[in-house]
């Protein structure tokens, strides 16, 4: 290895070294490099902000959307056809029964509760429903 070949070596060396510590949180010069991050990071309040660029990515989210959907519809109809309707003409089942029902269909059922009520699409009192403790709770769907 002649001496320009060891000195160009040496550059990359540093040159890679650097290039390093700007990803450390450890280097010296982290402040500065942090300051710039904090110019580049997304804002929640960017219209683009939470939304890929990606577009297989971008995808996946809507066919994973579009099938949680799906599955809060299906839940909906199960809802329908075992339900009663109260006195105010609501339609409402107890958890208790609608797991037993729903659960020969899927295992998701809490977590598509709490997707539909986050929707606004049923109502029931608590934040978490349990199996056996919460059995006689009312699930109502909404208009």
């Amino acid at each position: 290895m002649n001496s320009s070949n060891r000195i160009k070596y040496f550059d990359d060396l540093v040159r890679l070294n650097q290039e390093k510590n700007l990803r450390n949180p450890f280097s010296s010069n982290w402040e500065l490099i942090r300051s710039n991050l904090d110019s580049i990071r997304p804002k929640k309040d960017d219209t683009t902000y939470g939304i890929s660029i990606n577009e297989k990515t971008r995808k996946r989210g809507v066919d994973a959307h579009n099938h949680i959907n799906n599955e809060i519809l299906e839940l909906l109809e199960v809802i329908r056809q075992n339900g009663t309707i109260d006195s105010y003409g609501s339609l409402s089942i107890q958890f208790g029964r609608l797991f037993q029902i729903y659960n020969k269909i899927s295992n998701k059922l809490v977590g598509l509760l709490l997707r539909a009520r986050k929707n606004g699409l049923v109502s029931f009192s608590g934040e978490m429903l349990y199996q056996t403790r919460d059995d006689n709770v009312l699930i109502k769907i909404l208009n």
